[in-house]
């Protein structure tokens, strides 16, 4: 889908069977880039999370064939950027770390150096989710809401 993660190390294909075409594709249309055209940037992607290095996080590097295609792609990062998904990736990331595997999210939250508030955010962002993780990648359960697990929340009644 154009727009969708770095095609740079992609190989485009020509028309008709021709070889294959070495080199950058724009990742807003997905047209071979020549090297004299080729723009790139570095743009704000909240689902990018680098497995080691936290000064990676939230960042990725787009080509374009031109620049009003390379303005495209840095306004449509702009506009999709959600802190809440950066925090929950990180969380992600924390959750595989060695004496993590029977941890809190709490604790986890720490070792991700995320403030409390930065995780309740990120397990609130992940509830609205059409498939929430429910299961981090270390092995500890999501909380979610109880309107979440439930389905929908229960009335209460009135004692008179």
């Amino acid at each position: 889908m154009p727009g969708h993660g770095d095609n740079s190390a992609e190989t485009a294909i020509s028309p008709r069977g021709a070889a294959p075409t070495p080199g950058p594709r724009c990742g807003y249309c997905g047209s071979p880039c020549r090297a004299a055209s080729t723009h790139g940037a570095l743009v704000a992607d909240s689902s990018v999370i680098d497995p080691v290095d936290l000064a990676r996080d939230g960042r990725r590097f787009v080509v374009a064939c031109s620049a009003g295609h390379l303005k495209s792609l840095v306004d449509r990062a702009r506009a999709t950027w959600a802190a809440e998904e950066l925090w929950f990736g990180q969380l992600c990331r924390a959750s595989r770390q060695h004496g993590m595997r029977d941890a809190e999210v709490r604790e986890i939250g720490l070792r991700a150096r995320l403030s409390a508030a930065n995780v309740r955010a990120a397990l609130a962002w992940n509830a609205t989710r059409d498939q929430p993780t429910l299961i981090l990648p270390g092995g500890q359960i999501v909380p979610l809401p109880a309107k979440q697990l439930v389905g929908r929340p229960r009335k209460r009644r009135s004692h008179r």
